[in-house]
């Protein structure tokens, strides 16, 4: 190894080292920053989202109230029970206008009605020691917030013997809404492992004991639900794209401009010795590799020099000369790739995109042709008896029928499926009609597609440029042609075309 490669390296590996040494202090106080300030935005967002809770409490027990403190409640709903008032006043009232469940029980545990979606547990079923109260309760579904209250008249003075309970259950819209206020994304867990799904959470672990967590630029902090009695009913977890303060952007630009400064010192150190050592003697060979870049490969260079510039110089020049066999090579099977690209793959007969090349061709030339569309008849009925292998042999056997019963110039074409195109030059629709009915007489009354099916064929023409002036009205015509003469066939012979 020469001494310039050894300085070369020297200063590269300098060059990292120092590189890395930055990155590493500057991860560590990013690290600190961040979590001081993760810690500071999840605190105000699980305070704001205590208020945001206490809200919904608020508006559940101003409805509440609403219900209990009337007269009507108490006598028609509880002494006299009526189900047609219930069901207009209650339940499903109160479901339909407000989306609350409903129970309405006596102070005896008798239920007078209940919604069909209350699924809260009998034993959360408990009667307030006084005459309200307010909670939150796990069951099967999710997590619930309930408030309850004794049945009294409009004042407020006599109580009746029954305590009307509204449950809202924490699903999609209430936490889409406080979300929205809160500019977070919000997913839930119950008490029973079940939780609301939402994009994005894929990469939190309940079981976590973290009070959050950064990842992907989101930070993830969770929000646990607890009863008055202590109990963890649920968890909520918030999801916030995180922003990073300005004191890490000054910290990320101090850094930055350390490591910019240090780079441009090693860099200028560099610049000078590869341009006296190394980049002035490259430039003898960008006469050459501009040559080559012109694909003039062979190349006579006397520039002789036994060290790497020399064995670089020898080896461009070898290089050349495979470069010059190569493209030969590439330029061979390039044409063989255009080739097969034109052909199709089952039948290798000229496919869709050689016939509508020819076609632009002919129309670019204002030359005279007819287009004839081919379906072939009881195709499918040949498909479904012998199998698709079987029908793929015939469909190349029927290619090569037609290639060998047009004329010479004349174009067969595999459209797609059962479908062919046949392009005529120079015939206008007389012409083209003698030979395909000529093709169709003998196509019939070949043993070759008789054996199993009676194979046919309907056909619809069109002239260029007399009928039809562009492909897509060559297409259609022909096209509908072809579907007027499969339908006159199954009209005169309904049970043999198909």
């Amino acid at each position: 190894m020469s001494i310039r490669v050894k300085v070369v390296l020297w200063v590269l590996l300098s060059l990292v080292f120092l590189l890395f040494i930055a990155l590493l202090f500057s991860l560590r106080g990013m690290q600190v920053i961040l979590r001081e300030n993760l810690k500071e935005e999840g605190k105000a967002l699980k305070e704001y989202f205590a208020v945001l809770f206490e809200e919904g409490k608020e508006s559940l027990v101003r409805t509440l109230f609403d219900y209990t403190r009337w007269t009507d409640m108490g006598e028609k709903g509880v002494e006299e029970r009526d189900p047609l008032w219930l069901a207009e006043n209650l339940n499903p009232w109160a479901k339909e206008q407000f989306g609350y469940e409903v129970l309405l029980i006596t102070q005896n545990g008798e239920v007078i009605t209940r919604s069909p979606d209350w699924d809260i547990p009998r034993e959360k079923w408990v009667l307030p020691s006084h005459s309200f109260s307010v909670d939150i309760v796990g069951s099967a579904r999710g997590v619930w917030l309930v408030a309850t209250a004794q049945v009294t008249d409009n004042e407020g003075r006599k109580n009746y013997p029954a305590f009307l309970s509204f449950a809202k259950l924490l699903d999609t819209e209430p936490l889409t809404r406080w979300g929205k206020i809160l500019g977070v994304e919000l997913v839930l867990r119950g008490p029973h492992g079940e939780y609301s799904t939402h994009p994005g959470f894929h990469h939190f672990t309940w079981d976590s004991e973290e009070d959050f967590f950064h990842h992907d630029g989101y930070v993830y902090i969770p929000f646990a639900l607890v009863s008055h009695d202590g109990e963890e009913v649920g968890e909520l977890l918030f999801r916030k794209v995180y922003c990073f303060p300005s004191s890490i952007h000054i910290a990320l630009w101090r850094i930055f401009i350390g490591t910019l400064l240090l780079f441009v010192a090693f860099s200028l150190v560099l610049v000078w010795f590869l341009n006296r050592h190394i980049f002035s003697p490259l430039c003898f060979l960008e006469n050459y590799t501009q040559k080559v870049a012109q694909g003039e490969y062979d190349l006579d260079c006397s520039f002789e020099r036994d060290d790497e510039i020399g064995r670089l110089t020898a080896s461009f020049l070898t290089m050349a000369q495979a470069l010059k066999v190569r493209e030969k090579d590439l330029e061979i099977e390039k044409r063989k790739a255009e080739k097969l690209a034109l052909l199709d793959a089952l039948t290798r007969v000229p496919n869709r995109r050689y016939l509508e090349r020819c076609i632009k061709g002919f129309m670019e030339a204002r030359a005279k042709f007819a287009f004839v569309f081919v379906d072939l008849d009881k195709f499918k009925t040949l498909n479904d008896l012998l199998g698709h292998h079987e029908g793929d042999r015939f469909l190349r056997q029927i290619a090569h029928w037609f290639e060998r019963n047009v004329r010479r110039g004349d174009i067969v074409a595999r459209y797609g499926g059962d479908e062919f195109c046949l392009l005529f030059p120079g015939l206008g629709r007389d012409e083209a009609q003698e030979i395909m009915e000529r093709l169709h007489h003998r196509f019939t009354r070949e043993t070759l597609f008789t054996k199993w099916v009676k194979l046919g064929f309907s056909y619809g023409i069109a002239i260029y440029p007399d009928e039809a002036q562009d492909l897509d009205v060559l297409l259609a015509q022909s096209d509908q042609e072809m579907y007027r003469q499969k339908r006159r066939k199954s009209v005169i012979l309904p049970n043999e075309n198909g």
